[in-house]
């Protein structure tokens, strides 16, 4: 137990040091902002294509294009 305690403090301690170097955890994104520009372009246009069609040109899933749209 006490040497899982020092475990998980030199983890959150390499954690914090890495993110004061600009590190950023977690997976990798998905789609650029250019990418979401350009989706939002498309959506934009009067007759624009439907929104799988979007999230096939760009090899994401539907609810990945959602997200992405949102944010």
């Amino acid at each position: 137990e006490f040497e899982r305690g020092i475990i998980i403090e030199r983890t959150r301690e390499g954690m914090k040091a890495a993110r004061a170097r600009g590190v950023k955890s977690g997976p990798k994104q998905k789609l650029s902002k250019q990418q979401i520009d350009h989706a939002r372009k498309l959506l934009a246009k009067k007759k624009p294509p439907r929104r799988d069609e979007i999230a096939a040109l760009f090899k994401v899933s539907r609810t990945t294009l959602y997200r992405a749209l949102a944010g």
